[in-house]
Parts: C-alpha cells; structure tokens; sequence
C-alpha cells in the first residue's frame, strides 16, 4: 500500500516537474516545482467557504455588524474544523513541515513543502487545489518625498474633496471604525495616536510585533490620509486599526489571508486570542495587489465574500501600471470591490493610474469604480512622531475615498455595500479633464468609463445624500 502511495505521488511529481496538467496543482506551483525542492504553498479544500457563509446567512442573528462578524465568523470556525480535520491529522504526521489553518476561505497554508507532500495533498479529495504562496505587492508609490513641515490647514487632497466643508456640517467619521491592510502603521504619529481604537486594533502577519509599527512605511501614510487629525485625514473623527501584511514592501497570499481573516474579528495581536467583534470595522482599505506575472483575479474572493456576509466593505487601490487600458490589478478588479483610480490638483487623470476594464472570471467590468486625488499627496510618515512625506499613487487615492466612507459610515453605521456604493458613485464631481482616450468603447464623455470611472469622490455630495436618507 505504502509503495503503491509512493509510485502515485512520485508520478505527479514528474508530471509536475515537466510541465503537464497537473488537476489541482496550479501552474505557478508547477513551474517553482522546477527551482525548488522545498516551497510554500496554499491548499485550499473542496467547497470552500460557500456553504458556511450559507449557513450564516440563514442564521436569525444577522441584525448588526457585531453580530454578523460574531455569527459569520462562528460559522466559518465549525466548517473549517469539521472539512479540515483529517488533512490536518496528515500534515501533523509529517516532519520538517510547518503549517496553519485559515477559517475564512477555508484553506491550509504549508511551510517547506516537497514535492512529494504536494503530490500527495494534490490526490486528496478533500482538496480543490494547491497554489503557490505567492508573492503580494504594495501599490508602489510612484514618488516619494520626506517633508518634515507642513504649510496649510488642510492638505490639498482633504480640500478637494471637500471634506473640511463635511466637518463644518458636523460629520468628521465619528463613530466609524476603518481598517487597513498594508504595512503596518505608526501608532506613536501625533497625528494618529489620538484615534487609535486600542486593544484589538493591531496585528502583525509577517513580524509577530505586540504594537502598531511601520517598517515599510507606507500604511502609516495611508492612515493618515484616512483619519489623521490637523488636516491630513478626511475623516479625523474616525477610529482606526491596522494589519501589517507586508514586510517593507512584498508580502505573501498567506499575510494577506490572516490579515483578512484578523479584520473580521479583531483578536489581540496574537492573532487568536480574546476576539472582539464589537471592533470588527465598516471598511478595509487595501493599497495591495497580486503580481501580475500570473493570473490570480480570484484568489481572494472568499476572503472577500466573508467579509461581504458580514458587512464590511472592500476599498482596493486599482494600481499604478497605466496609462494602458486593462491595467489594474486583482484584487482591485473584482466585480464586487470599490477600486479607486487616481488624480491630480489640476482634475487630470495621473499618468500612472491603471484603468479598465477588469477580465473578471471571464467577464469585464468597468474599472475604477471611483477616482480621487493620488499626486504629490503629503501625509503621515512613519519615520517620526512629527513627520510627513509626499508620496503618489493610486495607494494615496484609495485612502481619500476610504475617509469618505468613514465619514458616511459616522453618519448611518449601517450602510449596506450596495447602498455605499450608489452613494459613492452617483454624487461625484465631474469636472474633470478629459484624457482623450478609450477604454473597450467609452471616452471621457462617457460616464462612467475606464478611466475615472463614474468621477471624482465627494465628501460633501455624499454625506448629504445619506443624511437625506436618515
């Protein structure tokens, strides 16, 4: 029996290994197969997470946000124990491995898998497919400048947004609870600590660090365009809590994965203990996506699903491989994500900005969703508790338009996906300057297009609109 598993596992592996169709091992695995005796991998179990979210939806105690992350969270926890048990009584019989379970997308991430492992995990039954732990960027800004002072009140993306005149109404975020998915952030930034949630408000995936840090340097300033106070953030009022996923700048399907799964239920920065659903946020804003070397467009979509069951809504940077049409990057270009494009002080699009359409599962969809200011864009930095940097991407727009949500969310906290972005899209600004180009058949004088996608967000538009519905 034993030699039988063998010839079954070594004949995979030289399938493998010279490039044929492997069923559930997928092409990226198959071609680092060639270059290493010793990977990491993701295996992910037959049916997924559909079924539990299923179950959690049916459930009677879907009422608020708490509890939907309390009830969705539960659900997934008993479906990834009862279909993950018996790989998991393998993998623990095996040596030189090490390996940890997710709940969320109900999947196994693998530590110093061989060939042969892989093999064997791929002939399982219980398995849908084994990948590659793949490599995650950062949105890379496309500049960088260290500014140690700042000038004016508010910066001028705040402005254009027209936030200030959304705080004058009496609408700062208050009451709203954001996350992000990035680099970790500086709690310490004078700027950022007074809205720090606190306990429950910090994980690390990639360092195992017991508060809020920054080695990378991006998320905290992302952060601050969200929430900081004195005129960088849009929505000051706003509490915030910060996942890093990304090691300075290049992070894994796996941090990202526990970083997903950490936001549903915010746990101490162990990751496991002591969950506080009662911390879990509105919105996630995420400056990230997959290389695009391979096809990965829907890797994350039950993360992303789960975190829809519960309520949270998904803000995703489309990417800065433009001016190209069908540049954005997945996550970003999934169907049911809010991707964010950029612009400049002037209304133009950046040159840097990807745009649409997305090929999503075989069909397009219109990308960005939304524009909003990404140039020279200065904020929070991580390099000191008084210190600011310019930097420029559409890493710097996505977090204009995650302070607009805050702001609505601190309005009316339960705004529904579909009903966030109806508001988002439809009071937009639309004197913007037009790029003169065409994106699968729609030009500037198109709304929406694969450009700006329905325009540029509007902190005041929108917040009147969802006071007109209150």
């Amino acid at each position: 029996m034993r030699s039988t598993t063998l010839l079954l596992c070594l004949g995979a592996v030289f399938l493998a290994a010279n490039g044929y169709a492997v069923p559930k091992i997928s092409p990226e695995l198959r071609e680092q197969l060639k270059k290493s005796s010793s990977v990491e991998i993701i295996v992910k179990m037959a049916g997924g997470n559909k079924a539990a979210l299923q179950n959690a939806k049916a459930s009677r105690q879907m009422n608020t946000l708490e509890v939907r992350a309390s009830t969705v969270s539960h659900f997934l926890q008993i479906h990834a124990q009862e279909s993950q048990a018996s790989l998991l009584a393998f993998l623990s019989q095996q040596e030189g491995i090490t390996f940890k379970s997710f709940w969320i997308n109900n999947a196994i991430f693998v530590q110093n898998a061989s060939p042969e492992l892989i093999s064997a995990i791929s002939l399982r039954e219980d398995v849908e497919s084994v990948q590659f732990n793949t490599k995650v960027e950062i949105v890379r800004p496309t500049a960088t400048h260290k500014v140690q002072t700042r000038f004016q009140a508010n910066e001028w993306g705040v402005s254009k947004v027209q936030a200030p005149e959304a705080w004058a109404a009496g609408y700062d975020g208050t009451g709203a609870r954001i996350a992000i998915i990035d680099t970790g952030t500086r709690g310490t930034h004078k700027d950022l600590a007074g809205s720090y949630i606190g306990d429950n408000g910090w994980y690390d995936a990639v360092d195992g660090s017991d508060a809020p840090q920054d080695l990378g340097g991006h998320g905290t300033h992302v952060m601050g365009t969200i929430v900081g106070a004195n005129g960088i953030g849009v929505a000051p009022g706003a509490k915030w809590l910060s996942c890093n996923a990304i090691s300075f700048w290049d992070g894994t399907s796996a941090s990202v994965i526990a970083c997903g799964q950490w936001v549903v239920c915010p746990t101490l920065p162990d990751g496991t203990s002591s969950p506080d659903c009662n911390k879990t946020p509105h919105l996630v804003s995420n400056s990230w996506g997959f290389i695009r070397e391979w096809d990965h467009e829907a890797f994350y979509s039950e993360v992303i699903d789960a975190w829809h069951a519960v309520g949270i809504v998904p803000i995703f940077a489309l990417g800065n491989e433009g001016s190209a049409c069908e540049t954005g990057r997945f996550p970003s270009g999934q169907e049911n994500v809010i991707a964010v494009g950029a612009t400049d002080v002037d209304n133009a699009l950046a040159y840097f900005s990807s745009r649409g359409p997305s090929n999503f599962n075989g069909t397009l969809y219109l990308k960005p969703d939304i524009s909003a200011p990404g140039v020279n864009v200065r904020s929070s930095s991580s390099s000191g508790d008084e210190n600011y940097e310019e930097m420029s991407g559409t890493s710097m727009a996505c977090p204009h338009t995650a302070g607009v949500a805050a702001l609505l969310f601190g309005i009316k906290d339960d705004l529904t996906y579909d009903e966030l972005r109806e508001i988002l899209t439809t009071q937009t600004t639309l004197d913007l300057q037009p790029t003169g180009d065409n994106c699968n058949g729609t030009g500037d004088e198109d709304w929406p297009n694969n450009s700006f996608g329905y325009g540029l967000v509007n902190a005041l538009k929108s917040v009147n609109a969802v006071r007109a519905r209150k």
